[in-house]
């Protein structure tokens, strides 16, 4: 591949920023942080060191547990949800609650809890130490199964009724597979696709990037589920991809001899952020000379 301007060289994804769940979250966070509210959320508001960061120079305090969490102050709920029952300790506090649930989220909660109230053995495919499917296990009162792949659903023993959902991170091809997987195995068995169509979306525009690039840049948390997704769905059409969550981590090794590069980023990427790391890869660009 011939050298070429940095302008020529380089293709963003259409589309990108935060989905709706995340900029309603962030929308909330803000408007209590500009009342002078006190303003704490257990983890992060959603996994965006950047954005976080933001917030917290804002006023933003982060809490390990609710004990830490003086009464009369707010409370935010993640955009990946709480358990109820970290929410009712909150409340027996004191502490007011500012609900900042995905409403995807908040929909796969209640689907497992229906499938639960219907005497279902529910099984949940996800990541089991993710913050959404821990909040999940909360609404079934923990009695749920955590699957991550089709080799943990063959081993599952054969339950009379099941219900099957999934985090709203994941879904698509996996989904369907694990479930025909325990749909032989499960006699009264039932599935709901609990994933987000915003995070099918942006798969969809960055594998369409991918394929028409040399490196893909992928620009979010690494903790960010969806972020590490884009990343496995870029590698799928064979395209040298990696992550990053700011211009400092960008190699000039990755672009050298005139390559293609493609950008992408996560649901709870900034735009802010996005541009600064494509504004450090035109600036390795012109030093490398293309």
């Amino acid at each position: 591949m011939g050298a070429g301007k940095p302008e020529n060289l380089l293709r963003r994804a259409k589309g990108l920023g935060f989905c709706p769940g995340v900029r309603r979250a962030i929308r909330l966070a803000e408007e209590a942080l500009r009342k002078g509210d006190v303003v704490y959320v257990i983890g992060d508001l959603i996994h965006n060191e950047g954005e976080m960061m933001r917030l917290k120079e804002m006023g933003l305090r982060v809490a390990k547990e609710v004990e830490e969490i003086p009464p009369n102050s707010f409370m935010l709920v993640r955009a990946h949800g709480s358990p109820p029952q970290l929410l009712k300790r909150a409340e027996e506090k004191g502490i007011k609650i500012i609900d900042c649930t995905c409403s995807r989220v908040r929909r796969a909660q209640m689907t497992a809890l229906k499938l639960y109230r219907e005497g279902r053995k529910v099984i949940i495919f996800g990541d089991r130490e993710h913050p959404e499917v821990q909040a999940m296990l909360g609404y079934i009162e923990g009695k749920g199964l955590v699957i991550e792949n089709e080799e943990e659903a063959e081993e599952l023993p054969s339950f009379e009724r099941a219900g099957f959902l999934c985090q709203t991170t994941k879904g698509g091809e996996r989904f369907l597979s694990i479930a025909r997987i325990l749909g032989n195995k499960i006699e009264d068995f039932r599935f709901e696709d609990t994933s987000c169509p915003e995070v099918e979306r942006r798969k969809v525009v960055s594998r369409e990037i991918a394929k028409e690039v040399d490196v893909m840049v992928i620009v979010g948390g690494r903790r960010s589920a969806n972020t590490r997704r884009l990343k496995e769905a870029c590698e799928e059409v064979g395209i040298e991809s990696y992550i990053v969550e700011k211009g400092e981590d960008l190699e000039e090794e990755w672009f050298r001899g005139g390559k293609r590069i493609g950008i992408t980023a996560g649901l709870s990427t900034p735009l802010w952020e996005i541009e600064a790391v494509e504004r450090e890869i035109r600036k390795i660009l012109r030093r490398m000379g293309n």
